[in-house]
């Protein structure tokens, strides 16, 4: 989905539970750009989202990591094989 400032979000979901979540799905987030993209893109859709959690699916997901609150970071591994 394109955001109304015309970011890129990968996923938005809407669970049975009345849960929703706005999701980005990355590599790797090491490069200062690519965290900044992804985050700015969450960011934006929670705007328009604003009941949506926006989480970061990272394959290789760095010891540290930080984003902008309440930006939530879940390993790919994790993800797939713990879902809620």
């Amino acid at each position: 989905m394109r955001t109304q400032g015309g970011y890129e979000v990968d996923f938005f979901v809407r669970h049975v539970d009345g849960r929703q979540e706005l999701i980005q799905v990355c590599a790797d987030m090491d490069d200062p750009e690519t965290r900044d993209r992804e985050s700015r893109a969450l960011l934006d859709a929670r705007a328009q989202y604003s009941d949506a959690a926006p989480v970061a699916i990272v394959l290789n997901s760095p010891a540290v990591l930080e984003l902008p609150d309440p930006i939530e970071v879940i390993p790919a591994v994790e993800w797939f094989l713990f879902p809620e």
